[in-house]
C-alpha cells in the first residue's frame, strides 16, 4: 500500500508498466471531465469514476483483489480508505473470479484520508475498505486499476 500526496505520483514511475500508464493519464487529462462508470485505457488498465454518498458505519467493508491494483484519489470531496494486514481480515465473501474481488471485515485497521490531492495505491491481495465518511457526505471519486504483474 502507497498513501502519498498526488504531485509524488510521478516518483513511482518505472515500477510498473500499467502504472506508468495511469501516470502519464492522470498528467495528460481532466479526471474531471471523464463520464461516470467504466473507461477503458487499455487491456490491462482501466478507470472507474464514481459519484456516491460515503458510508457513515461502526464496521467497514473490506474488499481484496486478486489480479488487479488500484488507485484511489477523490476529485471532489474526501473519504477514509481502511487498510489492514492479510492476517487481520475475516473473510465474508468468497472471492469472485469474474470481478477479481473477495469481501470481509476487520475490527483492527489504519484508516486513510483521501482528498484531491492525495491518493492510496494498493496492490493485489491488500486489504481495504473504501468509501467511509471523513466530513462530506457526497464524494466524486476515480479509481483506476491495473493488472499488477506487468
Amino acid at each position: 500500500m502507497i498513501f502519498d500526496n498526488l504531485s509524488n505520483l510521478r516518483l513511482y514511475y518505472g515500477s510498473n508498466k500499467n502504472l506508468d500508464t495511469i501516470i502519464e493519464f492522470i498528467e495528460n487529462n481532466d479526471l474531471n471531465a471523464l463520464p461516470l462508470g467504466k473507461s477503458i485505457i487499455n487491456d490491462e488498465v482501466f478507470v472507474v469514476v464514481f459519484d456516491y454518498e460515503t458510508i457513515h458505519n461502526d464496521e467497514w467493508l473490506f474488499e481484496k483483489h486478486h489480479h488487479y491494483a488500484d488507485i484511489h484519489l477523490t476529485l471532489k470531496g474526501k473519504e477514509y480508505v481502511g487498510v489492514t494486514s492479510n492476517d487481520r481480515i475475516l473473510i465474508t465473501k468468497e472471492y469472485d473470479e469474474a470481478n477479481d474481488i473477495l469481501f470481509g471485515s476487520s475490527k483492527e485497521y489504519l484508516k486513510v484520508l483521501i482528498d484531491e490531492n492525495h491518493f492510496v495505491l494498493t496492490y493485489a491481495k491488500d486489504p481495504h475498505s473504501p468509501r467511509n465518511y471523513a466530513g462530506d457526505k457526497q464524494v466524486k471519486k476515480v479509481v483506476f486499476k491495473f493488472l499488477q504483474n506487468k
